[in-house]
């Protein structure tokens, strides 16, 4: 069965998202999919697929239109399945210090802290959630891969509470 994840991309210093909607679970195994949103200004766009067959989850992240650079090197930008709260993007109101800039902090209420960091090899742990070093990077890049998904992720995308960000 095909489900909508949500997804938000975040522009430079901000962040952005977009969550994975779901319907009722009807099997054991899932495939969850999302467009891309903007917030902050962002001009990112792109796309995920989560496929889950037992406790692998298989990913495909395509994003264009991010930062470019950073002090003469690619940008990174780090990605991250959030859980744990509404399971919704951010709305302008969000914006609680006025500053036009929806922040993670402001963010977290509605799409939760970090389960599962979708990064480019490597730890897909919350701990890994900074690591620049497996970041996506640049304007336009993808990740696929297949990892062990953990039971947090997995009650996330189940509930339809799963968000996945991009940062930077």
């Amino acid at each position: 069965m095909n489900k909508t994840l949500r997804f938000m991309a975040v522009p430079t210093l901000a962040l952005a998202a977009l969550a994975l909607s779901s319907a009722p679970a009807m099997a054991a195994d899932q495939s969850y999919q999302s467009t891309l949103g903007q917030i902050n200004g962002s001009t990112g766009s792109g796309t995920v697929t989560v496929d889950v067959t037992g406790n692998q989850a298989h990913v495909v992240l395509n994003v264009s239109g991010l930062a470019a650079t950073f002090m003469d090197a690619p940008y990174p930008h780090v990605q991250h399945i959030h859980g744990g709260a509404e399971g919704t993007c951010p709305a302008p109101s969000a914006d609680k210090d006025g500053d036009k800039v929806i922040s993670t902090t402001e963010g977290a209420p509605f799409y939760g802290g970090i389960v599962t960091t979708l990064s480019t090899s490597g730890d897909t742990s919350p701990a890994a959630g900074l690591d620049l070093k497996v970041a996506g990077q640049g304007a336009s890049y993808t990740i696929d891969r297949t990892f062990e998904v953990n039971a947090e992720t997995k009650a996330a995308l189940k509930a339809g509470t799963a968000v996945v960000v991009v940062h930077g």
